[in-house]
């Protein structure tokens, strides 16, 4: 009877238990990131499917994971920038990123925030594009606060020029003031001396002088509305 022969291959599969055992710790690493994160991680599919939901973006957006997980972004999209998020994914597509894209974006409780948006495209192993990756920081707080300060600072900018307008109305009224007495003290002695003549001229001239004073006297009351 023939003799049966086994031959028999044996293959090191070490380095390839050792390469997913790597390729899973760092996936365990980078899940811990994403989740450990102070920005609001989320990825989508490019209909706009929510796929991940981290702690960062349950507490800005204040809906929990199993809420949105497997539901339309547009839940966190205010009506008038959906728009806005179909040109996004669109360009994900594409291939296209963003960085620091400022935009609006709705919490649970109906109140709009302004976040800092950058997106990127996920690949599959073969380069597909899958999906995108979204990374938003919350900078409501940051802009209302730079609102006040330029509120402050067109605020004191007024009050600098009404008190410019104030110490150049006070100048003007003090040197004008002093021409206005100089020409009463002159009317006064003017009519003095008239007085001291005497005879029907000079009584037209010290009324024609009174006029003069009046007018004088007008100018300085406004002067002094001025101030």
């Amino acid at each position: 009877a023939g003799k049966r022969v086994f031959v028999g291959v044996v293959h090191d599969l070490s380095a390839i238990r050792r390469e997913e055992e790597q390729r899973a710790q760092s996936d365990r690493q980078l899940a811990q990131i994403v989740e450990s994160s102070e920005d609001t991680i989320v990825s989508v599919s490019l209909d706009g499917t929510v796929q991940t939901w981290n702690a960062a973006a349950q507490r800005v957006f204040g809906y929990n994971p199993q809420d949105v997980i497997g539901t339309p972004i547009f839940k966190i999209v205010p009506p008038d920038r959906r728009q806005e998020e179909l040109d996004i994914l669109d360009r994900v597509k594409n291939g296209e990123s963003l960085h620091h894209y400022e935009t609006r974006r709705l919490r649970k409780d109906g109140r709009e925030l302004t976040v800092s948006l950058s997106v990127s495209p996920i690949r599959d192993a073969l380069g597909e594009i899958i999906g995108a990756s979204k990374i938003a920081r919350d900078v409501t707080e940051q802009r209302l606060s730079e609102e006040r300060e330029n509120s402050l600072r067109t605020e004191l900018a007024h009050v600098a020029r009404v008190s410019a307008v104030g110490q150049l109305s006070s100048a003007l009224a003090h040197e004008l003031n002093q021409p206005l007495t100089a020409i009463m003290n002159y009317v006064s002695a003017a009519k003095m001396r008239l007085a001291e003549i005497g005879g029907p001229q000079s009584e037209k001239t010290v009324s024609l002088l009174d006029r003069a004073a009046g007018q004088a006297e007008r100018a300085g009351a406004i002067i002094q509305r001025l101030r």
